[in-house]
């Protein structure tokens, strides 16, 4: 099985596409390979740049990208993709964090860089899944900052 990655979008190639090796050994010793047609890639991870399009393909929306839309909250909606790992709402006007990022479990990388937010919940340490966190052009205090940390020690937060 092979990944493979491009044009934002992540395909995934079944075990009968691709080079395998016949049960002959070859006059060296070594196995004989064979290269067989690839199948169709299987799409398993795709970046959206719009919620309602993500909506329609909640099986694949592993990306979403809202950033520079303007936005001063985030629709509960959102909680439907539950494979979505990456989430990127910089650059709007949120004043604090979405709470309705805290359901979603599966994120990875948050990044709520450049909005007006001033205080995250504890409730952040319920992302087990978070690696990065991005809060960097936010009005945090340097309490608030070290707050985050304490609640996040094993994340790679950038303020």
């Amino acid at each position: 099985i092979v990944l493979v990655v491009g044009a934002g979008a992540f395909a995934l190639l079944g075990p009968k596409g691709g080079i395998k090796p016949s049960s002959q050994p070859s006059q060296t010793g070594q196995e004989a390979k064979q290269t067989l047609p690839p199948e169709e890639p299987t799409v398993v991870c795709k970046r959206f740049t719009g919620l309602e399009e993500a909506l329609q393909q909640v099986n694949i929306a592993c990306v979403l990208d809202l950033s520079n839309k303007g936005l001063t909250s985030v629709s509960p909606e959102i909680t439907k993709l539950t494979k979505l790992n990456d989430l990127s709402l910089k650059n709007n006007k949120l004043t604090t964090s979405p709470p309705e990022i805290l359901q979603i479990k599966t994120l990875m990388i948050l990044d709520l860089s450049e909005n007006r937010i001033t205080g995250i919940p504890n409730e952040i340490k319920t992302l087990e899944n978070l690696q990065t966190l991005n809060l960097s052009g936010n009005p945090l205090s340097e309490t608030e900052k070290a707050n985050v940390k304490k609640l996040l020690p094993n994340v790679t937060i950038t303020f």
